[in-house]
């Protein structure tokens, strides 16, 4: 069941549908463009989610259709006002300093029932803490302005909201590289409290986490951090990062591809229990180290 609906799902769904409305039809996009008096560059980008569907627009369309005043129509009329709606990350000072990738993320997230994650290198944005994504944005410096460091920092607590905090959440399973782990970053104290973290809402069942041991195929370590998204039904989105480059996906053989690169991963991680031996005997040894200095 659909618990809330943001602006990029709601667009997502309503060129869905639209495109099948039309194939039930068994018009192509050429009779829609003709019978409308539109250009088919038109109807393409509606159907692909370039453009924001206006209401008028909705209208025709579904009287092309024949479903005009349906009950499935009053729902492609209520996605088509949410599609429209802007919300705070719509502000031109703040979407100037992310990437438009990253705000789909956001909007994604709050319509996911489930949220698959791997961090080859380092804890991926939704399930790090403030500090540790600090951390993280201090190593570009050189390459992001203070706006936009503040800025991403600002997202990624609200991805982590999303992710974690919401009610009644998504099922969160996240596959860490076991050098996620062992690399610190921020020092020993901002990876305790990381660590912490992560034990916390596993604890609390927010979170289902799995370490990949150094021990397994080198493979995995190559691929880029990827997050899945399960919207509605069999509904997959995808988030692909890298450094300082980031996408949203919606390719079906792209996104297959990354889940039965999940699945082949998961395969080969540590048990849960195991996983969580590994992260408290990391916190010992660095409280350790703390101890020691």
């Amino acid at each position: 069941m659909m618990l809330t609906e943001s602006p990029a799902a709601a667009r997502r769904r309503l060129r869905f549908a639209l495109r099948r409305l039309r194939e039930s039809a068994q018009l192509t996009q050429g009779d829609v463009s003709k019978r409308l008096d539109w250009s088919i560059s038109k109807v393409n980008r509606i159907e692909t989610g370039e453009v924001t569907v206006s209401g008028t627009d909705l209208e025709a369309m579904l009287r092309l259709f024949g479903v005009a005043g349906s009950i499935s129509a009053e729902q492609l009329v209520s996605h088509c006002k949410t599609a429209r709606k802007r919300g705070w990350w719509s502000a031109s000072a703040f979407r100037s300093h992310v990437t438009p990738a990253l705000i789909e993320l956001l909007q994604y997230e709050s319509d996911a029932i489930r949220i698959r994650a791997y961090g080859p290198v380092v804890m991926p944005g939704p399930f790090q803490t403030t500090e540790y994504g600090s951390a993280i944005l201090s190593y570009f410096a050189g390459d992001l302005s203070e706006d936009e460091r503040v800025a991403r920092l600002e997202l990624r607590t609200h991805l982590r909201a999303n992710a974690i905090d919401r009610e009644p959440g998504p099922r969160c399973v996240l596959l860490l590289d076991e050098s996620v782990v062992t690399r610190e970053v921020g020092g020993p104290q901002l990876m305790v409290d990381q660590l912490n973290d992560l034990l916390d809402n596993i604890r609390v069942g927010k979170l289902e986490l799995r370490i990949v041991p150094l021990s397994g195929p080198a493979i995995f370590a190559m691929a880029k951090a990827f997050i899945l998204l399960d919207l509605d039904g069999d509904d997959v989105v995808m988030y692909r990062e890298d450094a300082l480059s980031d996408e949203m996906l919606d390719d079906t053989e792209i996104i297959k591809t990354h889940e039965r690169l999940f699945a082949q991963i998961e395969v080969r991680t540590l048990t849960t229990k195991a996983s969580i031996r590994l992260i408290e005997a990391r916190i010992a040894a660095l409280m350790y180290e703390l101890d020691r200095a």
